[in-house]
Parts: C-alpha cells; sequence; structure tokens
C-alpha cells in the first residue's frame, strides 16, 4: 500500500446506508450502476466515493449506460480513495466504468452521496 494524502469524506453522507457496488476489474471495461442515483434530488451535491483496497491501478470514467473506461482514464492508485462529482446525472443514472491498465485483477468499490 502506498502512502497519499487522505480523501476527506466527513462532508459525505452515502445514500442507502453506504450500499454502493463492487466492479471486478480487468484489462476488459467493466462497469455498473451506481444505486441511488436515478433520484437524485440535488445532482449538484452529488458525489461518488471510490475506493481501491486492491495492489493495482484502475482507470475509471463515470457516465450514462454504456460507458466505457481506457487506460488514459481518472486513476486511482492502490490502496486510496478518490471522492468525484460525477459529468452527468442522467434519469437512468450514474453509471462507473473501470479498466486495469496492467490487465492485472482487482476489485473497487463505489458508493454515491451528498458532499460538498
Amino acid at each position: 500500500m502506498s502512502e497519499s494524502t487522505p480523501v476527506n469524506i466527513q462532508a459525505f453522507q452515502p445514500f442507502e446506508g453506504g450500499l454502493g457496488v463492487q466492479i471486478s476489474v480487468t484489462g476488459t471495461t467493466a462497469n455498473a450502476m451506481l444505486p441511488g442515483t436515478q433520484a437524485v434530488q440535488n445532482p449538484d451535491k452529488l458525489r461518488i466515493l471510490v475506493t481501491n483496497d486492491g495492489e493495482t491501478t484502475v482507470s475509471i470514467r463515470m457516465g450514462q449506460q454504456g460507458v466505457q473506461a481506457t487506460v488514459h482514464c481518472q486513476r486511482v492508485m492502490p490502496g486510496t480513495q478518490v471522492l468525484l462529482t460525477p459529468p452527468v446525472v442522467a434519469p437512468s443514472g450514474v453509471w462507473l466504468a473501470a479498466i486495469s491498465p496492467s490487465g492485472d485483477s482487482t476489485t473497487i468499490q463505489a458508493t454515491a452521496g451528498y458532499g460538498t
């Protein structure tokens, strides 16, 4: 695990008690819809907390259903968390796509909620 600056998640309130998704990541894009993002009341406060507890760097991309990640997308380093604002909030929800640039397998977790 590498050292990094911790993410300030004090102002993060997860939806549905913290219900999220786990995405199995390989060298091919995998994606999933984040629970609770279909009927967002305050889209400007929507945040996505992505956790990479694995030992492999993961590239992620948010969007609508069918979104694809490439090795050139936002990276989430091993052993870190990132709190992100999705680029779009659609009636179909927010989808998160992930890929492993190295091709190694790992798992990430993502939870949607409100934050500042």
